[in-house]
């Protein structure tokens, strides 16, 4: 499923996914962001991608999603953003998982645990990452900046650099962990 997460200013005390909030102004009908994506990557078997980006309107300041370069799904409004409205100095991929408290730990990417591999058949995992910079160019990362993080011992996370074709790749994961809650 294509989830947009939206946190407010206020010390992230207010948050919302996809369009519930009003935040996020859907435009394009045909690429809804609650829903899920299709054809579905096969573990150890055929693989499919998607193409994502979020870009600031130079004009309005509007933060736009955008699918496979050319598809503006719809966007983030600049005031909501107002820490934002000249570009920002942080970008984060990622994933979650949530549980209720005491249940079992779901599994993130494709579950498998084995994230120091280099197996894009079997792991979940970012390429070709990117940054749009003033003049909505993109550019690649700086890798002395490039920190990861993972918040639980149950999932793993592990950029591996310039990947062959593939660009800055980072590989992240992690398996259902039915006798460890993993404190979620």
């Amino acid at each position: 499923m294509l989830s947009l997460s939206f946190c407010q200013t206020n010390s992230y005390k207010t948050s919302c996914f996809n369009t519930l909030c009003g935040s996020f102004i859907q435009t394009d009908p045909n690429h809804p962001v609650d829903t899920e994506l299709s054809p579905v990557s096969v573990l150890g078997g055929q693989q499919y991608k998607i193409d994502l980006a979020i870009i600031q309107d130079n004009v309005t300041h509007d933060w736009w999603l955008v699918v496979d370069g050319n598809i503006y799904v719809g966007y983030f409004t600049a005031d909501i953003f107002t820490q934002l409205t000249g570009g920002g100095s942080y970008i984060a991929w990622g994933g979650l998982t949530r549980s209720q408290v005491g249940r079992i730990s779901p599994p993130m990417g494709t579950g498998y645990d084995r994230v120091g591999s280099d197996n894009f058949n079997m792991l979940g995992y970012f390429h070709d990452l990117k940054l749009v910079d003033a003049s909505n160019n993109y550019i690649d990362p700086n890798i002395l900046h490039l920190n990861t993080y993972a918040d639980s011992h149950c999932y793993a996370i592990s950029y591996r650099g310039k990947f062959g074709d593939k660009g800055h790749t980072l590989f992240y994961g992690g398996k259902e962990y039915e006798n460890d809650p993993c404190g979620i």
